[in-house]
């Protein structure tokens, strides 16, 4: 008994010591507005709720919204549009209900996940620059009755990384990491469940350069690096971390691998009322804390492009889309 109540003390210890050396993100944020320029999308009309796509070359801009093209692409070096498509409709070609967007290197090949018409649809870029009559085709189907995936990373055909969606067992939904085959639509669980003390609301990015997954917990203030295996690399908890899951608070709704850094934009929320905010914490790639950055706008989605080291970001704001270089600020 005496030996247990040793452990926990020492325990709650070593987890008092490690807040307490932690500086609150949002106190210490360095303000960096001024150094945000807007990325202007040429004569590209483009709805409110549209996010932002990097490649080593591309941009892409799918908007999730459009009556008409939903798929909008910039070249990375110039910014300049190259072409609009992924006509909306409920069409054999069309796309009823743009969800995620991929793309695969190796094949020149953008993936549209369409959950109104449960299934992924593939357009191959040359065929679609050069050729006015191209029709993508599908790539898979699935279906969003039981369970889909969400926020897909492309790797290759057989592997991915994806949010897995699930109904819960009394209500609601059920949120967890997952490797996912885009061949076959398989679902494998990703991590283990004992170290992550929560089952839903994360973010997560993927580094296929160093093999590495990044899960930013959003309810609990917590960042895990992994693995492709799903070991855990670090474990970082963050000044209000907590283990419940179920509290009215967000802390990172994004994250993103950037050279040799980790970003993530950060809210800060405890009210439940306001999602996105204005910060991006940095992390160095194995997950441990460097500094906070406060852009002055509402971020929904950033995409690191290393066509020109910049963080392509896209706000809610009289801003639409915004670009921040990265040598400037890290």
């Amino acid at each position: 008994m005496k030996c247990n109540l040793f452990i926990g003390m020492s325990f709650v210890l070593a987890i008092s010591l490690n807040s307490c050396g932690m500086r609150d993100y949002m106190a210490d944020a360095d303000s960096c507005k001024e150094l945000v320029k807007e990325f202007k999308t040429e004569d590209v009309l483009i709805g409110r709720s549209s996010t932002i796509h990097t490649t080593d070359s591309l941009l892409f801009v799918l908007d999730h919204t459009s009556t008409d093209s939903i798929i909008h692409m910039f070249d990375a070096f110039t910014d300049r549009h190259i072409k609009s498509f992924g006509k909306f409709g409920q069409g054999p070609d069309e796309i009823a209900r743009a969800g995620q967007f991929a793309f695969d290197h190796d094949k020149g090949e953008a993936y549209v996940f369409d959950y109104g018409q449960q299934r992924v649809m593939a357009f191959n870029i040359d065929s679609v620059v050069s050729d006015p009559e191209y029709r993508p085709y599908v790539k898979l189907r699935f279906t969003t009755a039981k369970a889909f995936p969400d926020r897909y990373v492309h790797i290759n055909d057989s592997l991915g990384f994806a949010r897995h969606i699930s109904p819960g067992k009394t209500k609601g939904f059920v949120q967890s990491l997952c490797r996912y085959n885009l061949d076959s639509g398989t679902v494998v669980p990703f991590g283990d469940p004992a170290l992550k003390c929560y089952e839903n609301r994360s973010m997560f990015a993927v580094s296929p350069e160093t093999n590495m997954v990044a899960e930013a917990c959003s309810t609990q203030d917590l960042v895990i690096i992994y693995d492709f295996d799903g070991n855990v690399i670090n474990r970082f908890e963050g000044p209000l971390y907590s283990s419940d899951v179920n509290r009215d608070a967000t802390y990172f709704t994004g994250a993103v691998f950037a050279g040799d850094y980790l970003l993530c934009s950060y809210s800060g929320d405890t009210t439940g009322k306001e999602y996105f905010g204005p910060y991006i914490v940095v992390f160095d790639k194995k997950g441990d804390y460097i500094k906070t950055l406060d852009l002055g706008r509402k971020i929904i989605n950033m995409s690191y492009s290393p066509a020109k080291g910049r963080l392509l970001i896209g706000f809610d704001d009289e801003m639409q889309f915004g670009e921040l270089s990265l040598s400037e600020i890290i």
